[in-house]
């Protein structure tokens, strides 16, 4: 997996440790893909993150305030959580989106509301449980 981060991040050194685990534990590590991870000032509709892409090449965006609101870097890691597993989903075919249609495991998808949503659904179930049990808290850091 090639790995790009761009933005600015504060702790930049443990957010691509956190990545490499995230990698590691959502068996994508060893993908020959290209994964962009963007820090970005504010993400377009008010969202905590956006992921899209293909099965070659997947972006992030992480905003750094939502709602005129600083988000702290354990938020902006919350977030990126979430949509690390939405960067799997896509890498593995469950997702495709391709501007026209929405896929969901080879069916339509475009009926599902944002809230029913299955890869919504996995990717919220998903973001605390890797984030508390895999985030590595014991490295010093500034929130």
């Amino acid at each position: 997996m090639n790995v790009y981060i761009e933005g600015r991040v504060r702790n930049k050194k443990l957010v691509c440790q956190y990545v490499d685990i995230l990698l590691h534990i959502l068996k994508i590590d060893r993908l020959n893909r290209d994964l962009e991870i963007k820090f970005v000032s504010e993400c377009d509709g008010q969202a905590l993150g956006y992921c899209w892409g293909d099965t070659d090449e997947v972006t992030i965006e992480i905003p750094r305030k939502h709602y005129n609101r600083k988000l702290s870097f354990l938020e902006m890691m919350m977030s990126l959580t979430h949509e690390m597993v939405h960067a799997r989903q896509i890498f593995r075919k469950q997702l495709i989106n391709n501007g026209v249609h929405r896929f969901w495991n080879g069916q339509s998808a475009y009926h599902y509301t944002y809230e029913e949503s299955p890869w919504e659904k996995e990717a919220y179930e998903l973001e605390e449980k890797l984030f508390n049990e895999w985030f590595p808290f014991n490295m010093p850091f500034q929130n």
